[in-house]
């Protein structure tokens, strides 16, 4: 199809031309955006990479407005009670926390946890008042390279297996749970699991095994899930008591300590916060006692916001949509409008990928937002090569009179040229005028342009006919008359 002169492409020509630049962007799009996902995916197992999604943790867990906790109580030994309450020695004397306990569950609480070193033989036998409180005790454990292997124990140390030590004296008779802090690269504690996978098994956790025994409706049931899960850590968890206030209320006749206290109907943690029992771990909040993470985690297993790592599934849908959104904005938007909408899109659709991959919202800014920065310089990229290709199209038709190009787009690039020879000459003037002097004249020197450049040198016109050039035809120019010659 031949187009007549004076006219631009139409029909069908203008359709395949409009299409044809939109339909390369999406293709190199995706082609750069599988190159980008694929190494982002492996740069998920790099130390790096979980540096700065640890980052992002941390300034989440400062950002978030401190949690009001309705739900949990802890009860703290401190200095002051280590040694008034039980003469600064360890272990902790089994009556004195026989009382401590029995002062708790007088205020009817919904359960209670103990996380207290009870493996001393003399906890053997501990028995407690029976109320219907739940009662959940604290079990350590630890690697299997810490404690001597028999043959039955080294045949079950595989896959990071721990090994349980005892409690209560070696009688285990009473319901527990496995208190294990899983540190990242960092030596941070930032994860925690539902079941922990023993030499003898998989064992529930402390915080699991207090979340089943008041049968919360949020909480799964039992399972053998040895997931890691992250800890929500929020600022201001629980409600903190002191074991020397617990028993002035307890003994006081006139309090509303046993009917209507602090202490009803919520879960209790009784754990120890003196310096000897050097059990502080270093968190996203700072330095936290044991039974503060514990507390941070019960409250995450109640919430139901455990949430294991991202899978690479998972992440390679979202990191797809979150580019296929930002390419559309370029398809169906002018460029002018999709690059400052991109602007707000790409901190929103990062934020937004990171909650929905692991319920923090600013992880999306390892996970998601380096993806869509090299996606934005990319498409940018491919509008400067379209606009490229438009501008030369423009210049030829121009060259050659084809007056089918459009006025707008002739007019509009002779005022840009016309624009940049002013500015040219304003500026080659400028510094002419500002830092070149031009030297005397010199008779035996050549005249020179003040930037270097030779001058025409200034001659004599011709005084006589054979100097002026010739004629066509070989003769001399005639001599122009003198009006003043004869004159006297």
């Amino acid at each position: 199809m031949n187009t007549p002169p004076g006219a631009g492409p139409s029909g069908p020509e203008l359709h395949h031309a409009a299409r044809t630049p939109r339909r390369r962007l999406i293709g190199s799009s995706l082609a750069v955006a599988g190159i980008t996902i694929f190494a982002l995916l492996l740069l998920t197992w790099t130390e790096l990479f979980q540096e700065f999604e640890a980052g992002a943790r941390d300034a989440q867990a400062r950002l978030l407005p401190p949690r009001e906790s309705d739900r949990v109580v802890i009860v703290e030994i401190d200095d002051l009670d280590y040694d008034t309450l039980f003469g600064g020695v360890s272990p902790l004397a089994p009556a004195v926390v026989r009382r401590v306990l029995a002062a708790i569950l007088a205020a009817r609480p919904r359960a209670l946890g103990v996380d207290l070193e009870t493996s001393h033989p003399m906890y053997r036998g501990f028995d407690l008042p029976a109320n219907g409180t739940p009662v959940i005790w604290a079990r350590d454990a630890v690697s299997c390279e810490a404690v001597p292997q028999d043959h039955a124990t080294e045949s079950n140390c595989h896959h990071g297996a721990v090994v349980p030590l005892d409690y209560l004296g070696g009688s285990e008779s009473q319901p527990f749970g496995l208190v294990t802090f899983q540190a990242d690269h960092r030596g941070t504690i930032r994860r925690y699991q539902r079941a922990i996978q023993t030499t003898r098994g998989p064992m529930p956790s402390f915080p699991s095994a207090l979340a089943r025994a008041i049968a919360d409706a949020n909480s799964p049931g039992a399972n053998h899930d040895t997931t890691l899960l992250s800890i929500e850590f929020r600022r201001g968890d629980a409600l903190r008591l002191t074991t020397r206030t617990i028993l002035e209320w307890a003994a006081d006749p006139s309090s509303e300590y046993r009917n209507s206290g602090v202490l009803r109907d919520r879960i209790v943690l009784l754990g120890g916060q003196y310096r000897v029992a050097r059990d502080e771990h270093p968190t996203p909040l700072g330095m936290l006692s044991g039974v503060e993470i514990l507390a941070q985690a019960l409250e995450t297993e109640l919430d139901g916001r455990g949430r294991p790592p991202p899978s690479p599934v998972m992440l390679l849908l979202l990191q797809s949509l979150t580019v296929l959104l930002l390419v559309a904005l370029f398809v169906r938007f002018s460029f002018s409008v999709a690059f400052f909408l991109s602007l707000v899109a790409l901190p929103g659709l990062a934020l937004v990928a990171g909650w929905v991959a692991t319920g923090v919202a600013l992880t999306g800014f390892a996970y998601f937002f380096p993806l869509l920065i090299v996606m934005l310089i990319h498409i940018l990229y491919e509008k400067v090569i379209e606009y490229r290709e438009k501008f030369m199209v423009v210049l030829v038709r121009q060259v050659k009179g084809d007056a089918g190009v459009g006025r707008a787009h002739v007019s509009s690039l002779d005022r840009v040229e016309s624009g940049l020879s002013r500015s040219l000459a304003w500026t080659r003037d400028w510094i002419k005028a500002r830092f070149v002097r031009t030297p005397e004249p010199d008779e035996n020197t050549a005249a020179k342009d003040p930037l270097g450049e030779d001058l025409p040198s200034q001659q004599s016109p011709p005084s006589s006919h054979e100097d002026r050039p010739a004629e066509p035809d070989g003769a001399p120019r005639p001599r122009p008359p003198n009006p003043h010659q004869g004159v006297t």
